[in-house]
């Protein structure tokens, strides 16, 4: 007799654990396929608490004990790696946190009308789910509650008011942060979707990682898209938006590689966040809405089919980068919203040539040709048109105050630049290596150029310096080779260090009456350092200059300044001179006379 009792009680401990858990008085109920359910029954109804065998395909009665089922224990099924289907009364509203998570053999799932809620991860890892079909009953689900069910193939979420993903303030550059928590997170197989007309919310990740998704129709109830809500869906190919859709979220549809149609529905979109379509390699026509506001960096960088861009005239801001790589994009034309175009921010060290890469709004569109520029536009930001090579003119609107630094650099192709009457100020390298700029007009009110503005210019033509600049930087115009002339405005106090070196056709300077400094290199280098002082002289190497004529305030020649210049034959100085630096004229070898006044010290 104590034997028996024994192995009743290990028994009764096996079922309990492997199936549910059994309160001390639980009643017992026997179906026809000789399923034993326990449960517990209150003044209404009925809990089902466990279940033997706990394998295969379980139907949950739909009443027991004389009282309808409206729950299970919500440990009883996770982990379960037997059963194969499960079917859920009418009568049960809510499927717990985990209740199946890590039911690995789990293909089939009937779910009853009366379901309102799904619990996190209630059927997270179930890897051989072949579909979901939610009634309308249903409108929430918890994060990850479908997640890793590589095998789906069908979502039905008629009822479902927000699609769950991972909370809000995780950083949208940490992509691993996302994984796993989007209610359909890792789904691979899922191909059909059909989302349900009260939807609201598309929760950050919600869909990240559906390879197989074909179309989605996003309806007019959804007002926000979640941080990478579709991210690497591979084979997305359109996505349809609804009426009432406010913002998409940062990298919201990143690396879709396959999207080539999206359609804007109204005109409450104001905001496409960081990356939103960055990669979507394949995407060749965008129709912006009006009533967009902000175009927030790199929302379609590396889009290389994308061909052209118009911005509405509602759109008041775009990010760095946002057009960045679009390497197939020829016309853009910005609406009058537009006050700047954005770049690098202006702290980067201006011979940090990696830090300006990717930032610019059009960074390296190779294609492109033609830009229509706002007329409202204010700034152009560092790197805006960094490697548009195939640009050809550039006109600069009239209230544009500042050019930033290699804005338009690398612009191989460029042969025209206007730059309009009211910029002040051009960035360091802003024309840099622009070989073919060849026709170049300041504006009336430019003050200061900065270093290595149009350095390696070298098609360009004699120009005009309007009586406004006050300062040249270092660097300025070197090897600019098809510079002949130079006429100085009168308004220029100082020559910066190597501004004209390397223009080895420039025949004729004329250094207006202001010029007080002739620069070159610091006075600290050995003057027996020959190397030292290559370069750093204001006309070094102007092989090809032999007329210089020097304004009545030159005080200072620098030291090298006119190092190399091989052609110059006769120099004469105007009186108030006072200083000459070393190795000044080194290597003039065709130099016949000097004459030094007697204010030199």
């Amino acid at each position: 007799m104590k034997k028996l009792k024994s192995s009743l009680i290990r028994m009764a401990v096996a079922i309990g654990v492997a199936c549910g858990v059994l309160s001390g008085r639980a009643a017992t109920y026997t179906d026809g396929d000789n399923h034993v359910w326990t449960y517990t029954t209150d003044a209404t109804s009925a809990t089902v608490t466990g279940v033997t065998p706990c394998e295969y395909d379980l139907v949950i009665p739909a009443e027991l004990g004389g009282k309808p089922v409206t729950s299970f224990s919500a440990t009883m099924f996770k982990g379960n790696t037997k059963i194969s289907s499960i079917e859920i009364p009418d009568g049960v509203s809510y499927v717990g946190n985990n209740a199946f998570n890590g039911c690995t053999q789990l293909q089939i799932v009937k779910f009853g009308a009366g379901i309102n809620s799904i619990g996190e991860w209630a059927f997270g890892n179930c890897s051989l789910l072949q579909k979901v079909e939610l009634p309308s009953a249903t409108t929430a689900i918890g994060r990850g509650a479908f997640a890793y069910c590589v095998k789906l193939t069908t979502a039905k979420l008629p009822g479902v008011m927000e699609i769950p993903g991972a909370a809000e303030g995780k950083d949208p550059g940490d992509w691993e942060g996302f994984k796993g928590y989007g209610a359909f997170y890792g789904c691979e197989k899922l191909k059909t979707l059909e989302l349900g007309t009260g939807l609201v919310t598309i929760g950050h990740g919600a869909f990240y990682g559906c390879k197989e998704l074909y179309d989605v129709i996003i309806p007019d109830s959804v007002t926000s898209v979640g941080n990478y809500s579709f991210a690497e869906c591979n084979k997305l190919y359109s996505v349809s938006f609804g009426n009432s859709v406010e913002q998409i979220g940062c990298y919201a549809f990143n690396n879709d590689v396959h999207l080539a149609v999206i359609v804007f529905g109204g005109t409450s979109l104001h905001t496409f966040w960081g990356g939103a379509f960055n990669g979507c390699v394949d995407l060749n026509n965008v129709v912006l809405p009006e009533g967009l506001q902000k175009i927030k960096s790199y929302s379609f960088q590396g889009c290389t089919a994308l061909q052209s861009i118009v911005i509405p005239d509602t759109v008041t801001e775009m990010g760095i980068g946002a057009f960045a790589n679009c390497t197939a994009l020829k016309d853009a034309k910005l609406g009058s919203g537009l006050t700047a175009v954005s770049g690098a921010e202006d702290g980067r060290d201006p011979g940090d040539w990696e830090g300006f890469k990717g930032c610019g709004v059009f960074y390296c569109c190779t294609a492109l040709t033609n830009v229509t520029l706002s007329a409202n536009l204010k700034q152009i930001h560092c790197g805006a048109f960094y490697g548009c090579s195939e640009l050809s003119t550039v006109t600069i609107p009239d209230k544009v105050t500042e050019i930033g630094g290699y804005a338009f650099a690398e612009c191989v192709n460029l042969k025209k630049a206007v730059i309009g009457n009211a910029v002040r100020l051009i960035g360091t390298h802003a024309f840099y290596d622009d070989l073919r700029l060849e026709e170049l007009k300041l504006g009336e009110k430019v003050q200061t150029i900065n270093e290595y503005a149009f350095a390696n210019c070298s098609a360009l033509k004699p120009f005009k310096f309007p009586d406004s600049v006050l300062t040249v930087g270092p660097w300025t115009f070197c090897n600019c080779d098809s510079l002949t002339k130079v006429s100085l405005s009168d308004s220029i106090g100082v020559i910066g260090s190597g501004v004209f070196s390397g223009c080895d056709r420039l025949t004729d300077i004329v250094i207006g009456d202001s010029v007080e400094e002739v620069s070159g290199a610091d006075d600290s280098r050995t003057p027996g350092d020959w190397e030292g002082f290559k370069g750093y002289g204001a006309f070094y190497g102007c092989t090809s200059l032999t007329n210089v004529h020097f304004g009545s305030s030159v005080a200072t020649i620098g030291c090298g300044a006119f190092y190399g210049c091989t052609s110059l034959t006769d120099i004469k100085f105007s009186d108030g001179l006072l200083w000459i630096g070393n190795s000044t004229f080194f290597g003039c070898t065709s130099l016949k006379s000097i004459d030094i006044p007697g204010s030199v010290s």
